[in-house]
């Protein structure tokens, strides 16, 4: 196993976060919610500004850009599209099940009003995550 490049990882981490940010706007053109992450990141510390949501969502990204650089090894498959694939799932999992109840105005993406579109826009937003994170540190 070769050396984890931090600095690349923390890079990646920014990337990915961005056009998965861009991504979760974008859903909306094909029907389904679009959501601002930084906004639940921003309701999570009460009235906090937007900025601290905004800050607090690329440091989520850097952090798991780290933990992929270090742990990448342990991450199944073999190419750029099946560790993206796995690290989208591993995340939307996150999200869903840890970060959304913490973070969110309305908990689990079950108790939102269309429960199965929230999913399919996490799940989206997260896939995208995910692919970029390892395209940018892999490549």
């Amino acid at each position: 196993m070769d050396k984890p490049r931090y600095w690349r990882a923390c890079f990646s981490g920014i990337i990915a976060t961005y056009i998965m940010t861009v991504s979760a706007y974008w859903v909306s053109s094909i029907g389904l919610p679009p959501t601002d992450p930084s906004r639940l990141m921003a309701y999570s510390f009460g009235q906090a500004p937007y900025l601290f949501g905004l800050a607090a969502h690329f440091m989520n990204g850097i952090i798991v850009g780290l933990m992929y650089a270090r742990l990448r090894s342990f991450v199944p498959g073999h190419s750029i599209w099946i560790k993206g694939i796995v690290i989208g799932i591993l995340m939307t999992l996150a999200a869903q099940l840890l970060v959304g109840p913490s973070v969110g105005p309305k908990g689990f993406f079950w108790q939102q009003a269309q429960p199965l579109a929230v999913l399919a826009t996490s799940t989206i937003a997260h896939l995208v995550f995910g692919l970029a994170l390892v395209a940018s540190y892999e490549e």
